[in-house]
């Protein structure tokens, strides 16, 4: 071990290695993977589980947030979220005690849904805020909009976070 690591930090590291090595003991093991293209599939669905996991649990920075595009949607790369080919999703991680601005202009798409959520998948207190439509935002003249996010209501466009979550996930 190195000593520039904590004890909890190495101890974590073991336990996702050996975690990692446990399922895919178990996936390879299984009948079908005698199938060459099988084993080939299911090793791709292992390293895709784990692409998700860095982009959803590890890559955000709430202090920072971006609206990634794709990056876990990726409807022929990465297929975890069951993601639709026909949208180009964008998301990100806001944390409820922090106060945000997303603005823009207001193109051609036919629809567009954002969706709030306290916690995100696999989070025992993962809940639905709200769905905010795009058609019922306040425009100025030129199409532009600005949005507030926040754990307090705010005048004009506003969706809800949860102060006791910091992990609120927004979905465009």
């Amino acid at each position: 071990m190195s000593t520039h690591i904590s004890a909890t930090t190495q101890a974590a590291w073991e336990t996702y290695t050996r975690t990692v090595e446990e399922v895919r003991d178990e996936v390879l093991s299984h009948d079908f993977c005698k199938d060459a293209r099988i084993r080939a599939q299911a090793l791709y669905f292992l390293q895709m589980n784990q692409a998700s996991a860095f982009s959803l649990y590890i890559a955000p920075r709430p202090a920072y947030p971006h609206l990634y595009i794709h990056s876990v949607f990726m409807p022929f790369e990465i297929t975890t979220g069951q993601a639709c080919p026909d949208f180009l999703y964008r998301w990100t991680f806001l944390d409820g005690t922090r106060t945000y601005r997303l603005w823009g202009q207001r193109g051609n798409t036919r629809w567009t849904d954002i969706q709030a959520q306290s916690g995100f998948w696999g989070d025992e207190t993962m809940r639905n805020l709200g769905n905010y439509q795009f058609d019922d935002l306040v425009y100025d003249t030129q199409g532009r909009y600005e949005i507030t996010l926040s754990a307090m209501p705010q005048p004009g466009n506003w969706i809800r976070l949860d102060p006791a979550s910091r992990n609120n996930m927004l979905l465009i």
